[in-house]
C-alpha cells in the first residue's frame, strides 16, 4: 500500500512538472529560472503520463497489490522523449540545482523509473 502511495506521488509530481517550476513563489523559494521548454505536445505528453501513472497507483492501492514495471516504463518513456527534446542532449540544471522545467521533468521521471523497478523486484507482493 504504501508503495503504491509512493509511486502515485511521484506521478502527480511528474504530472505536474511543467507547470510546478512556473509558479513565482517556488520558483523564488527554491531560486530556480523559469524557462518555460516544456511546451505543446510535449508538455501534454509528460501531464497524460503522470496521470495515467496517478491513476494506476489508485487502481493498485484499491486491488491491493504492487506492479512497478508499468512506473519503468512510464520514467523511460518520459527520459527518453525528454532526451530527444532537448537536441539528443542529457537536459542540464540551468543556473541552480534545480535550473528549467525540462531538467526537472526529467529527474523526477528517472526517479520514477527507479521507484518502479524497487517495487517491482524488491518489494513483496502483499497478501
Amino acid at each position: 500500500m504504501a508503495v503504491n502511495i509512493l509511486l502515485g506521488l511521484i506521478s502527480l509530481v511528474l504530472a505536474g512538472s511543467p507547470y510546478i517550476s512556473r509558479i513565482t513563489l517556488v520558483n523564488e523559494y527554491l531560486q530556480v529560472p523559469s524557462i518555460r521548454n516544456i511546451r505543446g505536445s510535449f508538455e501534454i505528453f509528460v501531464f497524460s503520463l503522470g496521470a495515467i501513472g496517478f491513476m494506476l497507483a489508485l487502481h493498485n492501492a484499491f486491488l491491493r497489490k504492487k506492479n512497478g514495471s508499468p512506473y519503468i516504463a512510464i520514467g523511460v518513456l518520459v527520459a527518453v522523449v525528454g532526451f530527444f527534446r532537448n537536441n539528443e542532449t542529457v537536459p542540464m540544471p540551468l543556473d541552480t540545482f534545480l535550473g528549467g522545467e525540462l531538467f526537472f521533468s526529467f529527474v523526477v521521471s528517472l526517479i520514477l523509473a527507479v521507484a518502479g523497478l524497487v517495487a517491482e523486484w524488491l518489494i513483496e507482493q502483499p497478501n
